[in-house]
């Protein structure tokens, strides 16, 4: 680890010779950078150097050790403060405390004292050094994760997680949502969720404790949702002496004793490899969509336990359904309304009954998903069924009607007639340029396709399918290379530069900007100041 830089800051040179002379600074892990007789002084220096921890003393000409911590404070510097003060003094210190400094050192100074501030500082760096360390680590295993559950990984994806995943034959995907409040959570800022988001996911990942490696954050971004995911092994309820499901209810119920959040659970189908864990979780998805009009408990659904009962009730031919399917992939709305009056009558002869009824609409769903593969081996699957579920596929099915499944179900066809057509590269060159003009409004894939006339659905799987980044991974860059120009050409705070560029919560600012540039918003300042001299 290298070295914690220490600039020392007081008027009288004595005391800074004395802190040099004091301890063998370097035994400790720290170098003394920097000296100054004063704040002002102190100040400019701070601005081109990267000092970590500044001992200061209060009363100075110029400019105070109080007034250099307020001006450090204003500038958003990542600098610790301890404060020097003498007796007499000691209300001045009490002022600094409430500034949020690290601490404050007596004078004369003892160095049994200062040795013990020292090794506090380092650990509580150190711990704050792994602590990121791990987040960068969750954050990569999350994009590696999400292209193995997607089933579009690559063999190092593979090789990177296998790495932290233990041993196993048996993999079941799980979703914890706060399916109840959804659309509370999805008309929340995009700034909140995220943080909600984090906060769930941190709760998740303390509670597994050994296992915190299997919990997935990144697709539930993705799929504008709240909540977390858990790579279900074997050996995790087995530990705790219990089957699968009941296991799943308890972490469920652990959840909301810590948070007091509910959530709905999903298990997926179990698969006997980590590379086809996307099985699993596809399954949810199909599997969410019909839990809408399902019963309202919060008790943790098995795949296909709702639906697998009620299969040999059925009344609807599986001919019907195959040849509804050929009329949607040829786009053919005659035969699409009489093939659905045709289904409906089935029903109703048979005795008509919901069960019956949402099976049949979940198996004609699943139908659906697979045709937009076959026509399109790149179709993005997750896309196509926010498409369907936008069709409020639920009330399709508690209200029963012909003529809504007809409509759905030649919306559909028309999704899929669009999905074929690869000649809107244009308008993607417009909604680019669109976004390169306009990257500080509030603008969304929603707000975007209105202004070009283009289904938001549609919009981000196209836009997905050119750039291999989604819209808003796409929008982020051009707001972070545009935070860059300003961090680089002006003296500007940061998060004046955050609301500049689009972003209205200046620690989600910082958050992507190191997650794109490897570095804090003023470390890359810091950084091109030292380039340009």
């Amino acid at each position: 680890m290298s070295k914690i830089k220490v600039m020392l800051v007081d008027d009288e040179p004595f005391i800074r010779q004395g802190m040099r002379m004091i301890i063998d600074w370097e035994s400790y892990g720290y170098e003394i950078a920097a000296e100054a007789e004063n704040g002002m002084q102190a100040l400019e220096m701070l601005d081109g150097e990267e000092i970590d921890l500044v001992f200061v003393d209060l009363k100075m000409p110029r400019m105070s050790g109080l007034e250099l911590i307020k001006a450090a404070q204003e500038r958003e510097m990542e600098i610790r403060f301890i404060v020097l003060t003498g007796y007499a003094d000691f209300s001045y210190a009490r002022e600094a405390l409430r500034l949020a400094v690290e601490d404050y050192l007596l004078k004369p100074i003892q160095k049994e004292e200062l040795i013990g501030i020292l090794e506090k500082v380092k650990e509580e760096k150190e711990k704050n050094r792994d602590d990121n360390i791990e987040l960068v680590l969750n954050h990569e295993l999350d994009i590696h994760l999400s292209h193995i559950l997607l089933g579009r990984y690559m063999e190092t994806d593979l090789e990177i997680v296998n790495q932290y995943m233990p041993e196993s034959d048996e993999w079941q995907y799980v979703s914890f949502e706060f399916e109840k409040n959804a659309d509370m959570f999805r008309n929340m800022a995009e700034e909140e969720r995220s943080s909600l988001q984090k906060q769930f996911v941190m709760e998740m990942r303390s509670i597994l404790k050994d296992w915190k490696q299997q919990v997935v954050s990144n697709l539930h971004e993705e799929e504008q949702l709240t909540g977390a995911g858990v790579l279900l092994i074997p050996q995790m309820y087995r530990e705790q002496q219990m089957e699968a499901m009941e296991y799943v209810t308890w972490l469920q119920k652990r959840m909301q004793a810590k948070t007091g959040w509910k959530t709905q659970v999903y298990v997926g189908t179990a698969v006997n490899r980590i590379a086809d864990i996307s099985h699993s979780y596809y399954s949810i998805r199909l599997t969410r969509c019909m839990h809408e009009f399902a019963d309202d408990s919060n008790q943790p659904i098995a795949v296909g336990e709702k639906f697998e009962k009620s299969r040999p009730a059925l009344g609807m031919r599986a001919r019907d359904i195959e040849e509804l399917v050929e009329a949607v992939r040829v786009n053919n709305e005659e035969m699409i309304v009489r093939k659905v009056q045709q289904i409906y009558e089935q029903i109703q002869n048979s005795g008509f009954n919901l069960n019956v009824l949402q099976t049949k609409l979940y198996y004609l769903l699943y139908r659906l998903v697979d045709l937009a593969n076959e026509l399109d081996n790149e179709a993005n699957q997750e896309e196509v069924l926010k498409h369907i579920g936008q069709k409020s596929f639920d009330k399709i099915v508690l209200s029963g009607t012909a003529d809504e499944l007809t409509e759905f179900v030649c919306a559909y066809a028309e999704y899929l007639e669009r999905l074929r057509k690869v000649e809107s590269e244009g308008v993607l060159g417009q909604v680019e340029e669109y976004i390169r003009k306009n990257y500080s409004e509030n603008i969304s894939l929603k707000s975007i396709g209105e202004q070009f006339y283009i289904n938001n659905v549609y919009l981000g799987q196209i836009f997905k399918k050119k750039n291999g980044i989604t819209f808003k991974e796409y929008l982020n860059r051009v707001r972070i290379e545009k935070a860059t120009q300003l961090l680089a050409d002006t003296d500007e705070k940061i998060y004046a530069i955050a609301e500049k560029v689009g972003f209205h919560n200046t620690d989600y600012f910082i958050n992507k900007f190191v997650q794109e540039k490897g570095m804090t918003p003023r470390q890359y300042r810091m950084k091109r100041k030292k380039e340009e001299n």
